[in-house]
């Protein structure tokens, strides 16, 4: 630990264990940096975290793609109108497109089920439209 020149002779803390001890003339050493560390807009910037170190301070935050969530909700609702399903399958490729090119993105398994929900709720529509078109044909009067 460094300490300032005038702190020879004085009781200090530890800064890791918390126990008290008197600093000794010895080892005090002109050079040392001022302790607390220097604050404000002039004190010198810490360097870039390692990327090694991001397993112990965590990494930066990722973010929810919103393409994912908008496909997963179409296809959600594309149980009740097919088309929906069409959407949902179009924004689940495009949002699996921005997560692949970008690591700070998450939502792929979101994208993923609105893909499958989409295809699902659209087939789904589409085969009781023609199970039923006779009596779609007579509702729409065609």
């Amino acid at each position: 630990m460094s300490v300032l020149p005038s702190m020879a002779g004085m009781q200090v803390a530890c800064p890791h264990c918390g126990k008290a001890f008197t600093v000794p003339p010895d080892s005090v050493s002109p050079a040392s940096p001022p302790f607390p560390p220097q604050m404000g807009p002039n004190a010198p910037q810490q360097p870039p975290m390692d990327p090694r170190m991001m397993q112990y301070y965590g990494a930066p935050p990722q973010k929810t793609s919103g393409l994912a969530i908008a496909s997963l909700v179409l296809g959600i609702l594309s149980i009740c109108a097919g088309l929906l399903g069409l959407i949902a399958i179009g924004l689940g490729i495009a949002a699996h497109s921005s997560i692949n090119s970008n690591s700070n993105m998450t939502g792929k398994g979101m994208a993923t089920w609105g893909i499958v929900l989409g295809i699902l709720g659209a087939a789904v529509n589409y085969i009781l439209l023609f199970l039923n078109w006779e009596e779609y044909k007579r509702m729409f009067g065609m």
